[in-house]
């Protein structure tokens, strides 16, 4: 049985940031996030979304270790929003989904959503793995398949990062930008100079459940990992909303 005084914890973190507080205009977008060994109470550190779709059709994608930016041709978006306006796995807001195949999504658990819409109208669902088939993986697929055969680097007006030292990565490459932004380790730093955001995100690796670029500065190594851009990923709530539902299943007796 969770400690109650976590339940609480968990559900005030989730309370405390309203739906409205996700108004990006977001049609649908799905991704993961691990929990921290020990901490699945603060939710899962999440991944951004492989693919993001807006109401107006803008998409964002991230594909072959770079984001990508487009717009879904129009009758593709008429019939993707007519699909999932149906889907019964959008028909219920805050639960979370039974799956029998998948993957973890993370080394010590986590949890896969979908998030339809936004604002007041959000719905969002979750899973304790990675669905492999069955109607999440399904409505996963039919999103991928409105990605346009022509699209842009996605180059965001800011982007917020955390900064961390490591021991000699294989994929640091030099860190141009010394006589204007010395790097060093912090918890945030925000970057808006698009030839710095092109080179951060111009080549980002997979880590526990985030992206991160590696340079190096003297001898020193670095990896910064993208933790916000904003109207395209960030928190803003999303984890403590899914944390708070795997603590109420777990309570109910879920899996």
């Amino acid at each position: 049985m969770i400690p109650r005084s976590i339940l609480l914890f968990a559900s005030c973190l989730a309370i405390a940031l309203p739906a409205t507080a996700r108004d990006d205009g977001n049609l649908i977008e799905y991704s993961y996030g691990g929990f921290a060994e020990g901490m699945e109470w603060a939710g899962p550190m999440l991944y951004p979304p492989p693919v993001k779709i807006y109401a107006d059709g803008r998409i964002v994608f991230f594909e072959g270790k770079l984001f990508w930016v487009g717009t879904v041709e129009p009758r593709k978006l008429e019939r993707l929003e007519r699909y999932l306006a149906r889907n019964n796995l959008l028909a219920e807001t805050h639960r979370l989904i039974p799956v029998r195949k998948g993957s973890s999504p993370g080394y010590h658990g986590g949890l896969a959503y979908i998030r339809y819409l936004s604002g007041e109208d959000e719905i969002l669902v979750g899973a304790t793995l990675l669905p492999s088939s069955g109607p999440w993986a399904r409505l996963v697929d039919r999103v991928r398949d409105c990605i346009p055969s022509e699209y842009r680097t996605f180059l965001p007006a800011e982007a917020r990062f955390s900064v961390h030292t490591r021991e000699s990565p294989t994929d640091a490459r030099p860190w141009p930008f010394s006589a204007s932004h010395s790097l060093e380790a912090e918890d945030s730093v925000v970057f808006s100079n698009p030839e710095v955001l092109a080179a951060i995100l111009g080549g980002m690796s997979d880590g526990f459940s985030w992206l991160s670029s590696s340079f190096s500065e003297g001898e020193q190594i670095y990896y910064l990992i993208l933790d916000e851009v904003p109207g395209w990923f960030g928190d803003s709530g999303l984890s403590a909303s899914l944390g708070a539902m795997y603590f109420e299943q777990r309570e109910e007796g879920g899996e």
